[in-house]
């Protein structure tokens, strides 16, 4: 699946016809947990049970989590997966202002009125939710999140947009950013179609809107990056990765898949961030 929001030109790159037999062999035992089967998981016990909000990346919805979250509630951990303003089943409810000030007060709400505030969460984004959370982190009561996982996405600077964190030009932009040729197309079925319905385009004002930063998102006690690694991944600027396996105060983990981890290796994106809240 295609995120626009990134910059994929320096991504390592298979053939469509071999990424496509290679997703499909990868994905086709996970074709049976669309749309409500559950692979059977041994609880947890009580005190190793933990909260997760989990943030889902461009042009998606909190639906994109759905095999991750039904491994960890089967695992016995609670979990919550807010769909940020304009996408999914809040697509419509789309407007033009949306940015990422929305997005990121979609996310805090999200976390108060479940009661969340002081909790120790795991709070975990993908794509371009990193920038989301990094946001988040600013806003949150103190000790609310124990966790912090960032899951192939990016981590702005303070002042960069999700855009300029990229690199990419903000000039001239549409007010909504279309979808990208072909989204989906890779996948094998159901999932492919389960995908396809469900993308929408992307408010173009939250990639835009810069974030300021106090160093809220490092004060957290745990920090975890977890790498994609296979083919159609991303590459970081700002030297992302490796600032991050120098820096002892930051987890690195790599899952062996394309970009969309969450859909690609749900169970062991599950795992990572069960290791990431044990942290």
């Amino acid at each position: 699946m295609k995120d626009d929001s990134t910059d994929h030109r320096d991504a390592p790159r298979l053939s469509g016809a071999s990424r496509r037999t290679a997703l499909g062999a990868m994905m086709l035992p996970l074709a049976g947990l669309l749309p409500s089967a559950v692979v059977a998981q041994e609880k947890v016990e009580p005190d190793r049970r933990r909260r997760f909000v989990l943030v889902h990346g461009a042009y998606s919805g909190g639906w994109i989590w759905k095999m991750v979250t039904q491994q960890l509630r089967a695992r016995g951990h609670e979990v919550w997966t807010p769909t940020l303003s304009g996408l999914g089943e809040r697509s419509h409810l789309a407007r033009f202002d949306i940015d990422l000030t929305t997005h990121i007060r979609d996310v805090v709400n999200c976390i108060h009125w479940e009661g969340l505030d002081g909790a120790g969460i795991t709070l975990a984004g993908h794509s371009y939710a990193g920038t989301v959370i990094s946001g988040v982190a600013e806003e949150l009561p103190e000790g609310t999140a124990d966790s912090f996982v960032v899951i192939d996405g990016a981590l702005p600077l303070d002042g960069q947009s999700h855009f300029s964190y990229f690199g990419r030009d903000t000039e001239g932009l549409p007010q909504v950013m279309p979808l990208g040729d072909g989204v989906g197309d890779d996948y094998p079925e159901p999932i492919r179609s389960w995908i396809k319905e469900r993308m929408m385009p992307h408010p173009t004002g939250s990639f835009i809107e810069p974030l300021q930063l106090s160093g809220a998102r490092e004060r957290i006690r745990a920090k975890t990056f977890i790498k994609a690694t296979g083919p159609g991944t991303v590459s970081f600027p700002h030297r992302t990765v490796e600032r991050i396996r120098e820096d002892p105060s930051w987890r690195y983990e790599e899952l062996a898949c394309g970009h969309n981890t969450p859909v690609e290796m749900p169970l062991e994106t599950a795992a990572a961030l069960e290791r990431a809240a044990w942290a």
